[in-house]
């Protein structure tokens, strides 16, 4: 939970100043509900400000956290390049 607080208070900031968000989560070995809520959020102010908002290589970790909870269809997911 406290890795949560953080990683919102850093997506907040270039979502805030109108920039898009890319978020990396290769290196992700665990998510719980307040990391899928924080991505929930952060996708929630993108779309508020018609800013792209994208998850990055997920692990395998976080995409059965995210197929389970029916949300990968709700976020724009790409492999890194």
């Amino acid at each position: 939970m406290g890795v949560s607080r953080r990683l919102w208070d850093e997506m907040k900031k270039p979502l805030s100043a109108g920039r898009a968000l890319r978020v990396v989560l290769a290196g992700v070995t665990y998510i719980d509900s307040s990391g899928i809520a924080v991505l929930v959020q952060g996708l929630k102010l993108a779309r508020k400000h018609a800013l792209e908002f994208v998850l990055v290589s997920p692990s395998r970790a976080v995409r059965d956290v995210l197929e389970l909870a029916n949300l990968n269809e709700l976020f724009a997911i790409e492999e890194a390049r």
